[in-house]
């Protein structure tokens, strides 16, 4: 789904489906900054198992270090940073420890993280007033992937956006 910074109003995100020469079909998350607006960018809802890290591909057209945040069982949101390339395609992969994550707070607000994971965002953070992410191949990384380990999506009313990452 799209992400406009919630508790800073004044971005506004478009999604859109696109086919990359590079990565083929992409999410692009077109992020346009007004008022008290921080960040923007794309957001996964679903069920995450526990997993050593989390990641996806990513292009930011004139940025190099972009946000994730993840939101774990209990409802606490962890935030982070990740470098990427600006213009090319970087593959981003976030360790899911304590370490990987410099802010927490709400849930259980003790810093930990508690699975499943229900949400994770890639954002942009507020430079320019416009920013454009491509995010492609959202992905896991676990010790033992068998079938009971797998991500699951949820389909569920009044889930925001309606789109999902390919």
């Amino acid at each position: 789904g799209a992400e406009d910074g919630g508790e800073f109003p004044g971005a506004a995100t478009q999604l859109s489906l696109t086919k990359d020469p590079e990565r083929g079909l992409s999410v692009r998350s077109q992020v346009s900054f007004a008022g008290e607006s921080r960040y923007g960018g794309v957001k996964w809802y679903g069920r995450i198992p526990e997993c050593r890290a989390v990641g996806c591909w990513i292009k930011m057209v004139d940025r190099s270090w972009g946000m994730i945040r993840v939101r774990d069982a209990t409802e606490q949101e962890h935030a982070g940073g990740f470098h990427v390339t600006p213009g090319q395609w970087t593959r981003v992969e976030i360790p899911i420890v304590p370490e990987s994550f410099g802010n927490h707070w709400g849930g259980a607000n003790d810093g930990l993280l508690h699975f499943p994971l229900r949400v994770v965002l890639f954002a942009a953070a507020r430079g320019p007033d416009q920013a454009e992410i491509l995010a492609s191949d959202l992905f896991m990384v676990v010790d033992d992937p068998d079938k009971a380990g797998r991500w699951t999506s949820e389909i569920s009313p009044g889930t925001p956006s309606g789109i999902a990452f390919p």
